[in-house]
């Protein structure tokens, strides 16, 4: 799951198996930096660059626990690695937006109504939300019986005829 940077220089792209983790490769010097060694997926950079977006399984294999994805950021350079999200359902999926938000699928709400009665899906109850860069002001975009995941922003411009 590779992502450019902004610049064309360089690619985020997840490693798994036999290791974990994000690497970025230099494509100009074609120098490979580890970014992170857990069992993080689908990498995207931010319009500025400054960030690279990505889900990560924080489950524990050593307590049996079930798999549960949260949203983090983390610089290109290796820093300022931070979870944005932490609930206890999986929060994933998450895209940039043109102006630097982000959005992604949670299923913290579990499943709501009869949303579960309606088909045989295996996840519960997905909504797409919105957050700053900071994890701060999460807000719920989507509310329908189906599983609403994996959001792709598309700027107006691409829209019109």
């Amino acid at each position: 799951f590779p992502s450019f940077s902004p610049d064309n220089k360089k690619i985020v792209y997840r490693e798994y198996l036999p290791e974990f983790g994000l690497r970025l490769l230099d494509l100009e010097s074609n120098e490979t930096t580890i970014l992170t060694t857990e069992r993080d997926n689908l990498p995207f950079f931010s319009p500025s660059g400054e960030w690279v977006l990505f889900t990560r399984n924080m489950t524990d294999l050593s307590r049996n626990e079930f798999s549960n994805y949260e949203v983090c950021i983390i610089r290109p350079n290796g820093t300022d690695l931070t979870v944005l999200t932490t609930s206890f359902a999986n929060d994933a999926h998450a895209v940039w937006t043109a102006d630097g938000r982000i959005m992604w699928s949670t299923g913290m709400w579990g499943f709501q109504a009869e949303a579960a009665t309606y088909d045989d899906t295996f996840q519960p109850y997905g909504q797409i939300m919105v957050m700053d860069v900071d994890g701060s002001n999460k807000t719920v975009l989507t509310d329908s019986l189906w599983e609403d995941s994996m959001p792709r922003y598309v700027p107006n411009g691409f829209l019109e005829q």
